[in-house]
């Protein structure tokens, strides 16, 4: 009972939203495996305590897969760097497109502006410049594609 007292959920409550956190279950499923109608979480929902626990648990898992993803950004941006020296044209295409389109969406966490919005890390090194479009980013790779086989060919003819 004191879980109850610290919370304010029933131990059915806290077991569901367990459940439902661990994330191996749909609702339906939770539901009918604790025997709770459909009606009684429409109620449970309404309640301050019940609601602002899932709402928590639920931006923890938001919290845990940025943890997860800001962990591997690096080998990711890497792996995608490495694509562009591939020997398939289409390949170094697209890694030069993701690169230029992911560059202008990184942000720094904990710099945040007036409106409250993340400061991108472009701004941040003083490198901010005009955003392109896909196709004018597709066509400056097309260029940069036709030189390095023009310089291909020279050095190997």
């Amino acid at each position: 009972m004191k879980d109850k007292k610290q919370t304010g959920l029933s131990v059915r409550q806290k077991a569901l939203i367990d459940e439902l956190a661990a994330g191996t279950t749909d609702i339906s499923a939770a539901l009918q495996k604790h025997r709770i109608s459909k009606q009684l979480y429409r109620q449970w929902l309404k309640l301050p305590e019940f609601a602002g626990e899932l709402l928590f648990q639920r931006d923890c898992g938001f919290q845990q897969s940025r943890m997860i993803l800001a962990r591997f950004a690096p080998a990711a941006a890497a792996r995608l760097v490495s694509l562009t020296e591939s020997d398939k044209e289409e390949t170094v295409r697209k890694a030069c497109l993701d690169i230029i389109t992911l560059s202008g969406k990184l942000e720094l966490p904990g710099r945040d502006d007036e409106n409250g919005q993340g400061e991108s890390a472009a701004d941040a090194a003083g490198t901010v410049g005009p955003e392109l479009s896909s196709q004018t980013a597709a066509k400056i790779l097309e260029m940069l594609a036709e030189q390095d086989t023009e310089h291909r060919t020279q050095n190997t003819g």
